[in-house]
């Protein structure tokens, strides 16, 4: 059987490969590696302010990659994560309630 993919497995493949191409917009290009300091980075301030494991956690931004870091940030510390938008139809508060 193989093994279960895993948020560590994720951020190794971009580890490995620093220099290639993880988002690309108008504003420019994002490599793997730059995506893994912007991990890294979120991870450590997670660490410093307790938090991560069992928390439930709405996430109000976009589509950019320093939101897609945040988002691997959290689920890398076991948190969960609802991302919403700013143009979201249901409210952080409701969100939250129905999330457990």
């Amino acid at each position: 059987m193989p093994a279960p993919l895993t948020i560590h497995w994720l951020l190794e493949r971009f580890a490995s490969a620093p220099g290639r191409a993880a988002f690309a917009s108008a504003d420019g290009e994002v490599t793997y590696g730059r995506l893994l300091e912007m991990v890294e980075a979120h991870t450590a301030t997670l660490e410093a302010q307790g938090g991560g494991a069992g928390e439930v956690v709405a996430v109000v931004g976009d589509f950019s990659p320093a939101g897609f870091a945040f988002l691997l940030a959290l689920a890398g510390r076991g948190a969960t994560a609802i991302p919403l938008t700013r143009h979201s139809v249901i409210e952080i508060a409701a969100a939250l309630a129905v999330s457990g």
